[in-house]
């Protein structure tokens, strides 16, 4: 099945565009209102998993895999049989041997609000003896219960295609079997139209940090570099791939997640196509500018330790330009041609395990693969905070949100599996161990029973955690206040009968006589007492929505006004060493300023209203 009930339950998709506000920036739109994403990138592997094991090709044998793809649906019958343990909840999951992980909830509870996955496909990838199995030969595969349980988490998942360097890469491309290219672009589509019609689908990314200097850059350094065939090919398959999701997944995004090189951006903006198709490029652009037509976001990996690297790779200082033939991507050379951006990884490892932490006071080292590493979880923190609040308050114009490298700890990226031995496998916002006394090297799926239990434990680094979350809560903005609810409005009048006239209304009474009311009020008062030089108007308001109108004033000229009675001229006289007062009118008022009585009482204060 295709949809799950809860899918079918959610009526209609979610519609994602990027679009410029009136000022030139660029904005996210959910549905038509404005998005900021908050994410994660999950890959949730066991310990002693081989991850998303690249492909390979075992003589007779035939290999089957999913690259890493651990979100496919149980079938109906044995709901167990997938790794549904991980990410969801309750008992139905694991076939009632316990409960689900709930992965999604931890990631929701944190503050994120989307999830960055790598691997999501319609099908069984199989190999033998070199030659791709076709797709519709291979094991279907959906994806709904993973993307029900986002949804209720109230997550967005942008969705990694792992599409291999023979679909970038011309020199790989030459010497692929043509039942690679057909089977990767077959399940693209089929992908693409499976989850482009869930709610919580966010996009696709089409490519994961295949962009070496010979394929996507070559010559950058160069006054006019030129595009070379094996350009044509990278960024013709970028146009190509992405139109063809588009028409799969309309409403969804589209883009790729390069390594934070910006040479390449250099290059495109200044390069055409050497020998254009016409149908992926054409001639007469540059690649910058067809690749834009094409994408909704360009994404990048990036591990900058400050603010002001942040600020070299996406800010617009010295014009954006960059030594080796670079350009950041706020350049504004490029403003009229750049997409927005999303920081597809970013993020610090923490465990200092290698020669490039020399102790704990050392502020950083470098992983194996050229990444800073930090000595301490405390460290990572403070630079998570720094770094994280400053994309979103620095670049806001420009980015689309960040996906946090990474959920937890994996261990398949080190020298060894079961041994955490590299930073490389110490980025995660949890650390892992194994539960329940299993051993390291323990299987990790029972066959007919679905994934081997308990689960490894994820251990939260809670300083590192707490940051993040007090970040997203700092850039959020609270939610607005409900309006409040309209007075219920006023029954009709009753229907006259036919045998009688309607009736009439009574007559409304008559104004009040202020000035007599007053004098009346004045009467009671003892004889020291002076009439005010002016009056005041106030209102104020009661929690039931009922106020108070006091109806100042002002008294009339001695000489615009008729001479009162001697009792009343006596009763004025004005006397020494009396307290200021106001005449005026109380009536009572619904909050929209509706009167509720027709009912006017004076009242004489004394004091002062308003100081």
């Amino acid at each position: 099945m295709l949809l799950s009930a809860l899918s079918s339950a959610l009526a209609g998709s979610t519609t994602w565009r990027t679009v410029r506000d009136a000022a030139g920036g660029w904005v996210l739109e959910r549905n038509g209102s404005p998005h900021v994403l908050h994410g994660v990138c999950y890959s949730p592997s066991e310990i002693g998993s081989a991850g998303p094991t690249e492909l390979f090709d075992s003589g007779d044998a035939k290999y089957v895999g999913s690259f890493g793809d651990v979100f496919w649906d149980a079938p109906a019958e044995a709901p167990h049989l997938s790794w549904g343990a991980l990410w969801g909840s309750g008992t139905a999951i694991t076939g009632g041997r316990g409960a689900g992980r709930a992965d999604l909830q931890a990631i929701a509870s944190y503050g994120f609000n989307s999830v960055r996955v790598y691997s999501m496909l319609s099908r069984v990838f199989a190999i033998q003896r070199g030659v791709v199995s076709p797709a519709a030969d291979c094991t279907r595969r959906t994806h709904a219960a993973f993307l029900d349980e986002a949804a209720r988490q109230g997550l967005s998942v942008l969705v990694g295609i792992p599409m291999p360097i023979e679909m970038w890469h011309l020199s790989n491309r030459r010497g692929a079997h043509a039942s690679l290219v057909s089977w990767w672009e077959s399940v693209l589509e089929e992908t693409a139209r499976d989850l482009g019609s869930h709610p919580a689908t966010l996009g696709f990314v089409l490519m994961n940090e295949l962009d070496d200097a010979f394929n996507a850059f070559p010559g950058a350094a160069a006054p006019n570099p030129s595009g070379t065939p094996e350009t044509d090919f990278f960024y013709g398959s970028a146009v190509k791939y992405a139109r063809l999701v588009k028409r799969a997944a309309p409403g969804k995004l589209v883009g790729w997640a390069l390594h934070d090189i910006p040479q390449w951006l250099g290059f495109a903006s200044r390069a055409s196509p050497r020998s254009p198709d016409g149908a992926s490029l054409v001639a007469g652009q540059t690649y910058l500018a067809q690749i834009s037509g094409a994408f909704d976001y360009f994404g990048f990996n990036t591990y900058q330790t400050s603010p002001a690297g942040l600020q070299a790779v996406m800010g617009s200082a010295g014009g954006g330009v960059i030594a080796g033939g670079g350009l950041s991507y706020g350049a504004p050379a490029i403003a009229d041609q750049i997409k927005p951006l999303l920081l597809t990884e970013i993020g610090w490892a923490h465990s200092g395990v290698t020669a490039g932490v020399a102790d704990a006071g050392s502020e950083a080292g470098f992983t194996h693969a050229g990444v800073a590493a930090f000595a301490s979880e405390e460290a990572v923190a403070q630079r998570a905070a720094l770094v994280l609040r400053a994309a979103y308050l620095e670049h806001s114009r420009l980015m689309l949100g960040t996906f946090y490298f990474e959920f937890c700890d994996e261990w398949w990226k080190a020298r060894s599996h079961t041994a955490r031995d590299d930073d490389e496998d110490a980025f995660g916002l949890f650390g892992r161990r194994r539960s329940a006394g299993r051993p390291i090297e323990d299987a990790l799926w029972i066959d007919g029973a679905g994934p081997k239990l308990p689960l490894d434990e994820l251990v939260p680094y809670s300083l590192l955690l707490q940051a993040i979350k007090d970040m997203i809560g700092s850039l959020t903005p609270p939610p607005p206040p409900s309006p409040s609810p309209r007075p219920p409005p006023l029954p009709p009048p009753p229907t006259p009968s036919p045998l009688a006239p309607y009736p009439k209304p009574p007559p409304p009474p008559p104004p009040p006589n202020c000035r007599a009311e007053a004098s009346a009020a004045q009467r009671a008062l003892p004889a020291t007492h002076v009439p005010p030089e002016r009056s005041r108007s106030c209102r104020c308001r009661t929690a039931s929505g009922v106020g108070l109108q006091l109806c100042g004033r002002e008294p009339e000229r001695a000489d615009a006004r008729a001479a009162p009675p001697a009792e009343e001229a006596a009763e004025a006289a004005p006397a020494p060493a009396a307290a200021p007062g106001f005449t005026t009118a109380l009536r009572w008022e619904a909050a929209d300023g509706t009167a509720v009585s027709a009912t006017t009482v004076s009242l004489f204060i004394r004091g002062r209203v308003g100081g």
